[in-house]
């Protein structure tokens, strides 16, 4: 995502890399993204498609994915995940904050970048992992279907970061979430009660009716 762009209208613009004089760096200028819609690669974070479409059709063609991650996170610094806008080197708000968080633990860029721009095709293979990872870390904790997560807050997987509640999700709901995943029961970390931005829209809308 190069620093020439804008986000889409009513969210305010972090800028991938340093304003003023550097705004046109020669890596922007090579940068897959360059010159399209405003739009493109600042989906709202529950347009699943769209977020997918600036992964596929951009990021993962783009020869400065490297720079491009270097600089919105340099840029972002410590800012939470809704202060974060768009898609940098096929990431998310939410997964550079995560990033971030990694780096200040001490983890290596080189060793956080390497998860982030894993290559497609082992980054599909990778997601094989996740049902095996849920089994293994969210145990049944009563009669009452309640599973208490037990592994990381974060799985590097896929070139991706999941939250816990994200990674049950996917293998309950059996496809991804939209915006928000959280729980919906008072049970400490339990992973069996829990609803992304749509199951909430969907609520709201019955409890109307």
């Amino acid at each position: 995502m190069t620093a020439t762009q804008t986000p889409a209208a009513g969210t305010s613009l972090t800028l991938p890399a340093a304003a003023g004089a550097t705004r046109s760096a020669a890596w922007q200028d090579r940068a897959a993204c360059r010159g399209l819609a405003d739009d493109t690669m600042y989906p709202h974070p529950t347009d699943a498609a769209g977020i997918e479409t600036a992964r596929r059709d951009y990021c993962n063609l783009c020869p400065v994915r490297i720079e491009c991650l270097t600089a919105a996170l340099d840029n972002e610094g410590s800012a939470a995940a809704r202060h974060r806008h768009g898609i940098c080197a096929g990431t998310t708000p939410e997964q550079r904050a995560y990033m971030h968080t990694l780096l200040r633990q001490g983890r290596s860029r080189a060793e956080v970048f390497a998860s982030a721009l894993m290559p497609p095709r082992r980054r599909r293979r990778s997601l094989d992992g996740i049902r095996e990872y849920y089994e293994e870390h969210a145990a049944p904790a009563d009669l009452d279907g309640h599973r208490v997560w037990s592994g990381k807050n974060g799985l590097d997987l896929a070139g991706r970061v999941y939250t816990p509640n994200q990674v049950a999700f996917m293998v309950t709901r059996r496809r991804a979430p939209q915006g928000w995943v959280r729980r919906t029961c008072d049970v400490a970390r339990c992973v069996a009660h829990l609803a992304d931005e749509r199951d909430r829209v969907q609520q709201d809308g019955r409890a109307a009716a």
